[in-house]
């Protein structure tokens, strides 16, 4: 996965955005190198982005964490199934990719490169008076799917996640410039009913210029923004140049690459649909899924189509 530098640099920027939404792109499907990492299905190697220490955690402990890192305990059950298999499918994925660069762990807790786990403690302190309960919703739904993943030929598919579309995901082709087969765009009908669906940012007109220039574009003019069938935009033309909406994004730190931009005198002001790259599950479409009376199982078909959920025998 780490082959290509370039996608795994823009994406790991974006992440650093939207740290608890939705995980990085790895290499897309193909070879595999070769794990070290430990052959104990009950343990997950964790390393640590605060001080590069490895610890071995148990799996089921590593899913409640993560998913208690990635998604509202308030969730539907099976949005939260969904969850942990996602997330555990993820951690297969890069424990097989990555190993040399994490130094012998399956994953690193970095959320804004990987995906989230938070510890027992972290856990009490961030639920407080809640702890009781929401560890209880969160471990019975990873009890239920405990070393659940999706496969796809036969290997760990790459279970990308983000928190809100605009009502259709979108393609990892379209915003990594990879295709991968499992990875396009679905409806995702629910989003457009979450409260944060849209999201303003207003820059100072300045600092605009200042960015782009930082970027060694100078501001012309704001021209036609070009997009994909989901909204997400394909590219902004200013004077001459034409930026991607990836980049665009990336450079002044928006929620999603759906935008729409207006110029005025003093500010730019950028109103956002969705929140985070769109690519895979949405959580919040997940939710509202399950909420319609969709299963796990249907929620993983539909975001990941043309996988096979697996259940790996201890």
């Amino acid at each position: 996965m780490k082959r290509f530098i370039m996608l795994s640099i823009l994406l790991g920027i974006m992440m650093i955005m939207t740290p608890l939404i939705s995980v990085r792109y790895e290499r897309v499907e193909g070879e595999s190198v070769q794990s070290q990492t430990s052959t104990d299905n009950n343990v997950i190697k964790v390393m640590s982005s605060d001080n590069g220490f490895i610890k071995s955690v148990d799996t089921r402990e590593y899913l409640i964490g993560s998913v208690a890192g990635e998604m509202p305990a308030s969730y539907h059950t099976e949005a939260l199934k969904a969850q942990a298999v996602a997330c555990y499918t993820y951690a297969k994925y890069i424990s097989s990719r990555d190993a040399e660069k994490l130094g012998g762990a399956d994953i690193s807790d970095d959320s804004s490169v990987y995906q989230s786990y938070i510890n027992e403690s972290e856990r009490k302190e961030k639920w407080g008076d809640d702890f009781d309960k929401n560890e209880k919703i969160i471990s019975d739904a990873v009890d239920a799917v405990l070393f659940s993943y999706l496969s796809y030929d036969n290997e760990p598919a790459m279970t990308v996640y983000h928190n809100i579309c605009s009502g259709v995901t979108e393609s990892a082709e379209n915003v990594w410039g990879e295709k991968v087969s499992y990875l396009v765009s679905v409806v995702s009908a629910g989003d457009k009913l979450s409260p944060d669906y849209q999201s303003k940012t207003k820059i100072a007109l300045n600092e605009f210029k200042n960015i782009l220039k930082k970027n060694d574009i100078e501001f012309d003019d704001l021209g036609k923004i070009e997009r994909f069938d989901s909204g997400y935009v394909k590219t902004v033309k200013i004077g001459e140049k034409s930026i991607s909406g990836t980049a665009f994004r990336e450079m002044f730190s928006l929620k999603s690459a759906d935008f729409d931009v207006e110029t005025g005198e003093e500010n730019v002001v950028f109103t956002c649909r969705g929140n985070g790259h769109f690519v895979g599950m949405s959580q919040y479409g997940a939710d509202y899924m399950a909420r319609q009376g969709a299963s796990f199982q249907e929620i993983l078909s539909h975001y990941y189509p043309g996988t096979e959920l697996k259940i790996l025998k201890n």
